[in-house]
């Protein structure tokens, strides 16, 4: 039976299919997309069932172009805080340039036990995690959403109150109501002056 979390491989199987457009077409690049795509065999028929839904790859690849673009205009903007909430395979913080360059934290935030894999993924695939992204466990279902939260990404260097782009792709559907307006209170009450969510 799939996961929640396992809809994460679908994602990164359409990710990584971009790079097979020519350089022209892509809307994004995602180098990393390919390593995880393959490692999810398990979820291979849960996958192909996504991937034959109408118009579900190109709203991923429109979904993906549009965040980015919103992330890049956040940066630009003097954002230096960005949370991935429900994270999943998500490598924005390592493939988009603009992040490095404008000196900006990511917070990748997910269920532990997908943060591990990913990780192991990565590092099997000789890929280092840059010191500025940092992996946060959180069930965004948590009841106690901001004791559950706040204190592992301030221990993680955020700056609660001090601006900041919470990024929330294709996590809603997910959650109950009580959790989408916990998560909500949440970014409203912790993101700041300026905070914008996506």
């Amino acid at each position: 039976m799939l996961t929640v979390s396992d809809t994460a491989w679908s994602i990164a199987q359409i990710r990584a299919d971009e790079a097979l457009l020519p350089a022209g077409e892509r809307l994004f690049d995602d180098p990393y997309a390919g390593i995880f795509a393959a490692a999810g065999a398990h979820a291979a028929e849960g996958t192909a069932r996504f991937l034959s839904l109408p118009f579900f790859r190109d709203g991923i690849r429109l979904r993906t172009r549009a965040i980015d673009d919103v992330t890049r205009d956040a940066l630009a903007a003097g954002i230096t805080q960005v949370v991935l909430l429900g994270a999943g395979f998500d490598a924005r913080g390592m493939r988009l340039p603009e992040i490095a360059a404008h000196g900006a934290t990511v917070f990748e935030v997910d269920f532990a036990e997908l943060l591990d894999t990913k990780r192991a993924l990565l590092t099997t695939a000789g890929v280092s995690l840059p010191s500025h992204v940092s992996y946060v466990a959180c069930d965004l279902s948590a009841p106690d959403l901001d004791t559950a939260l706040l204190a592992p990404l301030v221990a993680r260097g955020f700056r609660a109150g001090s601006g900041c782009l919470f990024v929330w792709e294709g996590v809603v559907t997910y959650l109950d109501r009580a959790s989408i307006d916990r998560s909500l209170a949440f970014m409203a009450r912790w993101g700041g002056v300026g905070a914008r969510v996506v």
